[in-house]
Order: C-alpha cells, then structure tokens, then sequence
C-alpha cells in the first residue's frame, strides 16, 4: 500500500508483473474493468480513479478521475480509502479509515457505493472499513468494520443494488489470540466460497476464520505463517486456491509481505466480478 504500485501474479506461468503509478505512493485496492484488459479502477488516497496498464510496464498512469470522498474534514483525521469489491453487476463499494489505521477516537468513516456515476453512503459512523462479500442465493451483503471487529449483514438487491438493515452478526473474541507487539488483533479483508462460508483475515493473528454464515459460529481455523496477515480471496484456474496478503514486518525471521497460496481446502470461490461503469 506504502509504495504506489500495484501487482499481477500469473498462477499459470508463476511470474509476477509489477506497476508503479506515476505520482502516487498509496494505493489500496485494484478492480479490473469489464470487457478490457488494460483498465484498473484504483484507489489512491481519498481518490478512487482509473488508470492504464498492459498488465506488464513497470510505469502506469491515471487516465480518468471516478470520484474523491471527504474532502472535508472537521474531526482533522486525515482519511483514505481502504478495502473495495465489485458486486456481480459491476457496482463498486468502498469505504475509508483513518489513514494511519488508528481505531480509537472519532469513528466519522463511511462505506461508500458508486455506480453509473453516482456515489452513494450507504453506512455512516464506520470505524476502519474493510472486508466484504456477497451471497446472492440468500440476498445478504456481508462487511467487516476492523475498528469494532463486527461483520454486519445487510439485506441486499442485486437488481436494484439496494443494501439495508445493517445487523451486527458477529463479534471477533480476542481471547483466543495471544497478544502481539503491535497490539492488533482484528478481522481484515474476507472472502465467501460457493458454498456460503466466509474466510475472514485475523490481522495480528496468523489465523484465517472459516465462518458459518447461518450459524454465524467458526468452524474451522487456518494457520499462515505470518501474524500480519491482510486479505484473502479465491483464484487459481478453477478458483479453489486460496490466495492471502500479508504486510512485511521488518522482521527477516517470517514470511510476512508475501502472498501465501493455500491449496486443499476443498472449496471453491465466487468469480470476482470486474467493475462495470
């Protein structure tokens, strides 16, 4: 996120490709668009923009501003954009932190949906917007609020877009997490299988939570070994490979700041949808 680029990982030749945006050194989240192969929705800051890049240029560039959020800001937090994911229709929704990750204080964050055109808060009072997921077969929108370690379940529409009633489902309970040296202990990024079960990050951790979306209880605990863990999603060709984040520490004893690929789970992912604006 510190450095301005963003990364292309082919899980068929094994190289990686990587970018660097011309004038940005923070970039939280990259989306491709539907029916191109070379247009990135990003997000830089408060920015969410579009750029450029053939997948294999180490210099790439924003060629369309898409929206910026609370320019304003009267609490002096100086805000950005953290987590994003399409929904199957090409919707974007986002939300912002405080840039610096603090949880405590004012939690005057947003999560944000933008769609042909129009930018749209759809909860107020967030405290560190992150990870989120979809199941369409119940209608549900799931989303992790790190700051308070909840997941809220909304109600969704996908023919209309529409997310409502917000519910807090579920609670991280920390005392199975031995503490660490940065203090942190907090659900991150999250993604959902075919079959309804959430894997959900555990930053400060070196867990990932398979969850139960109808019980809301973890049924099981998968072990990285890195504690600075970010985000996980599906891929591979036939999205049954588990691909996870994670932050470097500075410690040359562990593996954090690589992408760790897990295999075996016997469970597949939803296609990630690609944004369409």
């Amino acid at each position: 996120m510190g450095t301005g680029e963003v990364a292309r990982y082919d899980s068929i030749t094994g190289r990686t490709h990587k970018c660097q945006i011309t004038n940005h050194r923070r970039v939280s989240f990259i989306i491709p668009y539907k029916n191109s192969d070379n247009l990135f929705a990003v997000g830089l800051n408060r920015l969410a923009a579009q750029i450029y890049w053939d997948g294999y240029a180490t210099k790439c560039h924003v060629v369309k501003r898409l929206f910026e959020v609370e320019t304003e800001n009267p609490s002096g937090v100086n805000k950005c954009l953290n987590d994003a994911k399409c929904d199957a229709k090409g919707r974007l929704f986002t939300g912002t932190v405080n840039c610096d990750f603090v949880t405590t204080g004012v939690s005057d964050r947003n999560l944000y949906k933008f769609a042909n055109g129009k930018l749209e808060r759809i909860l107020a009072n967030v405290n560190l917007s992150n990870g989120m997921a979809w199941n369409y077969k119940r209608r549900e929108y799931y989303y992790v609020d790190s700051g308070r370690n909840d997941i809220r379940r909304f109600e969704y529409d996908l023919k209309t877009g529409r997310a409502v009633n917000p519910k807090v489902v579920f609670h991280l309970d920390l005392s199975e997490f031995p503490p660490n040296n940065s203090g942190w202990i907090v659900m991150d990024g999250m993604t959902i299988d075919t079959s309804g079960y959430l894997y959900v990050v555990v930053h400060g951790s070196t867990k990932i939570l398979k969850i139960c979306t109808r019980k809301w209880r973890i049924i099981q605990r998968i072990e990285i070994p890195c504690s600075s863990i970010s985000s996980a999603t599906f891929g591979g060709a036939q999205y049954n490979e588990l691909y996870v984040t994670s932050v470097d520490s500075g410690n040359a004893t562990t593996s954090c700041g690589e992408i760790f690929r897990i295999k075996g789970l016997n469970a597949r992912g939803e296609l990630n949808e690609p944004i369409n604006l």
